[in-house]
């Protein structure tokens, strides 16, 4: 009888992947870098764009225009640390796609990333919407006006952590679908579930892991910065411009960038293992032509 493969613990492939991270700092800035400035300025401009959203008559509502904006920049970051996880010579690839096509689609994003990102953020949105309604009910109202300390603590309960975790154990047996749509492969969701049978748990756990550190690093971040004294007058302490450029708001978007590396090294690891995909050679060009064939 044929022996299934050993695969890692999800404390291994993490291990691995921060090895990787500090063993790869060029790989890493290359695309973090731009990236924190490019949502530094989105978040600049979001918030400059208020009073003339609206004005220009667009029927799409403004924080949800912003949203999807944000997630557009969220699937190119990681479309690209996927491709350099299954693809060591990610670069010279891209640059042939760079120069044969006119617009190499296939060298930047993926509509399978985007509708997997859009469909966590829906996911999101829905369980926000439904708590929201659990705690209006049961506001005080005239026939129970004690009703609010009764469910006080309810306001306290962590439902942005809530909801990630939720999210991953939802969206982790999935994630297989994202190392194969940047491997060209023609995978659905219900594949990409259907491959991940020996590893899900260690998929669900490494997205509930990871989504633990992002809200627990911006929740440390909060905390410490209750203890550095305002500086009045500053530019940078003015309300409109603060959380943008702040150090804490640097250090949360780093936080967020690295764990997004760390998933797609950790998942695309788990991906080879257990398809035993290998790459084309190079410098045989991966372009939309040899993606259609797949």
């Amino acid at each position: 009888m044929q022996e299934r493969p050993a695969f890692p613990t999800m404390g291994s492939l993490v291990g691995e992947a921060f090895d990787h991270w500090i063993n790869h700092q060029g790989r890493f800035w290359g695309v973090a870098g731009p990236s924190i400035v490019a949502f530094a300025a989105l978040s600049i401009i979001e918030i400059l764009s208020i009073p003339h959203f609206y004005a220009m008559g667009w029927d799409v509502p403004h924080s949800l225009f912003w949203s999807g904006t944000r997630i557009l920049l969220i699937t190119l970051i990681l479309y690209q640390w996927f491709k350099y996880a299954l693809y060591d010579d990610w670069n010279q690839r891209r640059s042939t796609l760079l120069g044969k096509d006119l617009f190499p689609w296939h060298a930047f994003i993926s509509g399978g990333f985007i509708a997997f990102l859009v469909a966590q953020s829906i996911f999101l949105r829905i369980i926000f919407l439904l708590w929201g309604e659990f705690l209006s009910g049961r506001l005080p109202s005239a026939e129970e006006p004690n009703r609010g300390a009764t469910v006080r603590w309810l306001f306290d309960v962590p439902i942005d952590l809530i909801g990630q975790i939720a999210l991953a154990l939802f969206f982790g047996g999935f994630l297989l679908f994202l190392p194969s749509r940047a491997a060209g492969l023609s995978w659905g969701p219900w594949r990409a579930f259907r491959e991940a049978s020996g590893i899900r748990s260690r998929l669900i756990a490494t997205a509930a892991f990871l989504s633990f550190v992002s809200i627990a690093g911006e929740r440390i971040l909060s905390f410490l910065e209750a203890f550095v004294p305002p500086r009045q007058g500053a530019l940078l302490d003015q309300a409109w411009i603060s959380p943008v450029v702040s150090i804490r708001g640097l250090l949360i978007c780093f936080i967020e960038l690295l764990t997004l590396y760390v998933l797609a090294h950790t998942v695309s690891r788990l991906f080879v293992m257990k398809t035993g995909w290998i790459p084309e050679p190079y410098p045989q060009p991966w372009t939309s032509d040899s993606a259609a064939r797949d």
